[in-house]
């Protein structure tokens, strides 16, 4: 388990998709020993720009509060999630013997209760580049995220700042 647990959350245009995105800061000296990047997706039903809807929103919500836990007990670190074309990915790093090939979880409704079974892609990454390119915010993100709050209270007391 992280210290550090702060997250951060911002919206990209990857590869020309409009992106959802948030991503733990994980320090480098935390990393020693976690050389293996594992991801889980689930489709979701989807809007038209790719992002989920309410109903997608919720399995895929699902599925994240059953397969996070599965992961950490291993002792994998969840570091972020992405939403992005009707798909919802999640990143942990660990190393290879942390994973398994599949996750099974559970889909409950009032009239039945369903297993769906979700791959764990693993492949090695012992310099962090997926997380250091594609989901850690660039500084000028970090600093937008971390000053909304006082930007937000200043609009709420007339500055209109454009």
């Amino acid at each position: 388990m992280l210290e550090n647990q702060e997250w951060v959350a911002i919206d990209r245009v990857r590869r020309g998709a409009l992106t959802v995105q948030s991503a733990v800061i994980v320090d480098p000296w935390e990393r020693e020993g976690f050389d293996t990047l594992a991801v889980v997706r689930t489709p979701y039903e989807a809007r038209h720009d790719g992002l989920p809807t309410s109903a997608g929103f919720d399995r895929a919500e699902g599925v994240e509060n059953q397969v996070v836990p599965v992961l950490e007990r291993t002792g994998a670190l969840f570091v972020g999630r992405t939403k992005a074309e009707g798909v919802s990915s999640l990143y942990f790093y660990g190393s290879a013997d942390m994973f398994p090939k599949e996750i099974a979880v559970s889909k409950k409704s009032w009239f039945s209760k369903k297993t769906a079974v979700h791959q764990v892609e693993a492949r090695p990454d012992p310099m962090w580049l997926f997380y250091e390119e594609e989901l850690k915010p660039t500084p000028v993100e970090y600093e937008i995220v971390r000053s909304r709050p006082l930007h937000n209270a200043l609009k709420q007391h007339g500055d209109r700042h454009e």
